[in-house]
């Protein structure tokens, strides 16, 4: 059952630290735009990490922790496998226990319509990857494909995929993402495409449970855990909002990202802000408990 708040709060980010002990943290949009941290999100961060206070990294990044790791520390902020969870790391996890009715087939025969950068979402897994979609029997949808590129470009070889009944595993759910200053369109929206072909998708990541449940457990591994004291942050309502609300935990909503993207394109004022994410949010059947301007000690 989705838990929707009954009011939204604005509020700062240090007054949001005050209610919580334990922080699933998203990365795009809230952390960093791609390539560059947000003004503030370092020193908060490394102040939460200070406090005592247990984060959780929580990304629809289809790639492996250690790689996402790289990134955080290169930022400085001191951030340990253990403490980063990527929707690649779900995949991973599936791929290998083969758990899942997708990978119902003698052969286990991967096509992988991803870039090369994000091969690392299969290193050392014993998949056998075909180069033709005729021979696949599931796909890996990891690509994305950056705003002034043909969106379209897949577009064939999901016909024929869908044409031959090939189902399809998400390995980031995110639709649209920034990228610096451009946007950047994720495997979600790719998996869309496909589905309204007709084609079957299973989708790893935000909003979706297996994510949650991972990062909780890992949470509950603290004795003074408390699922009150959870909130997670994100910049998505599809998403980061609507996946805190079914795994039943709180949730903030920073206004950079996606937010801020769409705040930006629909020329709303400060004035006009709360009337404005008040139909947004019940257009979305999904409201955060809170909204916090950035990941900044200092907004």
């Amino acid at each position: 059952m989705l838990n929707i708040p009954k009011k939204t709060i604005s509020l700062q980010m240090k007054e949001l630290i005050s209610h919580y002990d334990y922080f699933l943290i998203d990365l795009w949009g809230v952390v960093h735009d791609g390539v560059n941290p947000y003004p503030g999100a370092v020193d908060c961060l490394n102040y939460l990490i200070s406090l005592d206070k247990s984060i959780i990294f929580i990304s629809n990044a289809p790639r492996p922790a250690a790689v996402l790791q790289e990134k955080l520390q290169s930022f400085g902020i001191q951030a340990t496998q253990e403490m980063i969870l990527s929707s690649g790391d779900v995949v991973r996890s599936k791929l290998i226990s083969l758990e899942d009715v997708i990978y119902d087939s003698p052969h286990k025969r991967c096509y992988h319509l991803g870039s090369d950068k994000n091969q690392d979402i299969l290193a050392g897994i014993p998949i056998k990857l075909v180069s033709e979609i005729q021979n696949a029997d599931f796909i890996l949808i990891s690509a994305y494909i950056d705003e002034g590129e043909d969106l379209q470009q897949h577009n064939p070889l999901l016909k024929i995929a869908s044409d031959l009944n090939i189902p399809a595993i998400c390995a980031n759910p995110d639709k649209i993402v920034m990228h610096s200053h451009k946007l950047r369109y994720c495997a979600g929206d790719i998996a869309e495409i496909y589905e309204n072909m007709g084609g079957k998708v299973i989708y790893y990541g935000k909003p979706h449970p297996d994510i949650y449940t991972i990062a909780l457990q890992r949470l509950e591994q603290d004795k003074r855990y408390s699922l009150q004291k959870v909130v997670a942050i994100g910049d998505t309502l599809e998403t980061d909002i609507l996946g805190a609300g079914t795994a039943n935990i709180d949730s903030a909503l920073v206004l950079t990202g996606n937010m801020g993207i769409l705040l930006e394109k629909n020329a709303i004022s400060d004035k006009a802000q709360g009337e404005f994410l008040t139909n947004f949010f019940k257009a979305g059947n999904a409201a955060p408990n809170w909204i916090v301007p950035s990941l900044s000690l200092l907004t």
